[in-house]
């Protein structure tokens, strides 16, 4: 009984304090939250008698309060999480508490507000608009909360939804990592989503989100290893759907700009290898302040700031994508700065008996003038060490590591530079990064070796730069027992005759 004492104690005194219109405590945001944990406690506390009939009907009349509040459309935040926070509050409160005369308006309110997000909010490709992979999931468990409250009072939902739906999880398959982790896209933190596509299976007879989900235990494996969301503009290469120790490598060709939760991130690449996510993207942090802005900037992605400025919120484009049983190409741009454009390509080199995997990345800056051009790499957080002679950094942990190798070398210098990583909220942990950089006049070019290995060794392998024009990039990655060559053309260019053991070519 001391716990419904202590709750009306809290109850009577926030309604005393908190009107309506109240600045933060009555953000719609808020509003919308708070009917779901009165509920139950109204129910879980209502055989108290410390929970009077007058303390029940302050809190039914501040719940009302609450509905009527919600229901102007001036205050529905369309197009984002918020709306959906906002209208399943309402719903509750609609289909809970029948007996209020509004109720019924207050319910067919909320799920107009519901369905026609469905289409606003979630792409046809499945990502929910804000393209933050932590908000996706949110948005996702309140329309599936949505829509069963809504058929417990006999509401018919219409196809379109469960469609929409259904593809929010497609989402979630094409980025899930080995280990069932999703990358931190965004604001956003660590998240294991392996129940949530089991979850996703059984609700639409889907083997193969329930493969993925089960970790290979139920259901199928899907049909393809790469993935690709066409709409987010994101592309995802993997060697095994649910093997721990496999290979996956993401590139981030955001096709639009999602709001205040994204970062200006365009063309990062994160990779993980081994068991480990060898270069996660920063996380949340912080929503406010100082923090805030060294969490999202640029500099702080695995990718290209010019002039040390962010990039603007313009679309990227995909230019090309696709795969072959040994290698995975992917092809995107960015107008990221006024009069430049970045354009990445990034080649995967899929693991052989011979050889081991490694990525490629050539980086292209077309614009003029001078300029300061930053590649970056952020690691995950332990120790690293810096090769000048060979333009490498490594990392130097327990269990996997990563190298990156400058193939293009003249005029960059490498420096090791401040970054850190936030696998929670407010929380952050100091973490090795590297920047290669150039001074240069614009057309310029990155060309950059990753090589993931499983211990503290680095594999034998050697990459250099054996042709390298405005056209094309010609790359030659050999080891014991293997000799690749790889191409990266701005335009479809013939290929030279080579006896290697895989050639292929990038072009839009």
């Amino acid at each position: 009984e001391r716990y419904s004492a202590k709750w009306v104690e809290l109850l009577r005194d926030w309604v005393a304090k908190n009107p309506p219109g109240t600045p933060w405590s009555w953000r719609t945001i808020e509003a919308g939250i708070r009917p779901a944990a009165w509920l139950r406690a109204f129910f879980a506390f209502s055989g108290s008698p410390h929970f009077t009939p007058a303390d029940q009907a302050l809190l039914l009349a501040s719940l009302a309060e609450h509905a009527e509040y919600l229901m102007p459309e001036r205050r529905f935040s369309r197009g984002s999480n918020w709306g959906i926070i906002e209208s399943v509050g309402l719903l509750q409160l609609g289909s809970y508490l029948p007996e209020f005369t509004q109720a019924a308006s207050w319910r067919e309110t909320a799920w107009s507000r519901i369905d026609a997000e469905m289409l606003n909010q979630v792409l046809p490709d499945g990502a929910q608009v804000e393209l933050t992979t932590s908000y996706h999931f949110g948005v996702l468990a309140d329309f599936k909360r949505a829509a069963e409250i809504a058929q417990q009072g006999g509401q018919v939902i219409r196809p379109e939804f469960w469609q929409r739906l259904e593809r929010m999880y497609d989402y979630a398959l094409c980025l899930v990592k080995p280990d069932g982790t999703v990358p931190m896209l965004g604001d956003s933190w660590p998240a294991n989503i392996r129940g949530t596509l089991a979850e996703g299976g059984r609700r639409f007879g889907r083997p193969d989100l329930l493969y993925v989900g089960t970790a290979g235990k139920e259901g199928a494996p899907p049909e393809r290893l790469d993935t690709s969301l066409p709409d987010a503009g994101y592309h995802v290469f993997r060697t095994s759907w649910t093997d721990p120790e496999a290979i996956w490598l993401l590139t981030d060709v955001a096709h639009r700009w999602g709001g205040g939760h994204q970062h200006p991130d365009a063309l990062q690449v994160v990779l993980y290898a081994y068991g480990k996510t060898l270069t996660p993207d920063t996380g949340s942090y912080l929503y406010y302040g100082p923090g805030r802005a060294a969490a999202s900037r640029t500099s702080a992605h695995s990718t290209v700031t010019v002039d040390e400025t962010n990039q603007s919120t313009q679309p990227a484009v995909t230019n090309a994508e696709g795969s072959t049983a040994t290698l995975s190409l992917a092809d995107g741009q960015h107008p990221g700065y006024p009069g430049i454009v970045h354009r990445r390509q990034v080649l995967f080199a899929r693991p052989t008996a011979a050889a081991p995997p490694y990525i490629v990345v050539v980086d292209h800056l077309s614009g003029t003038g001078r300029h300061t051009l930053d590649q970056a790499w952020h690691f995950l957080p332990g120790t690293m060490i810096l090769d000048a002679t060979r333009v490498t950094a490594r990392t130097t942990n327990p269990g996997p590591n990563v190298l990156v190798q400058a193939l293009r070398q003249e005029g960059l210098v490498l420096e090791a530079v401040p970054s850190f990583v936030s696998f929670s909220y407010t929380k952050k942990e100091e973490r090795p990064a590297v920047r290669f950089r150039q001074q240069t006049e614009l057309p310029a070019r990155f060309v950059t070796l990753l090589l993931p290995y499983p211990s503290a060794a680095p594999p034998n392998v050697t990459a250099r730069l054996v042709t390298d024009t405005a056209e094309l990039v010609e790359v030659e990655v050999t080891g014991p027992g293997f000799r690749d060559r790889l191409f990266a053309a701005t335009a479809p260019t013939p290929l030279p005759e080579v006896g290697a053991a895989r050639a292929a070519r990038l072009h839009a």
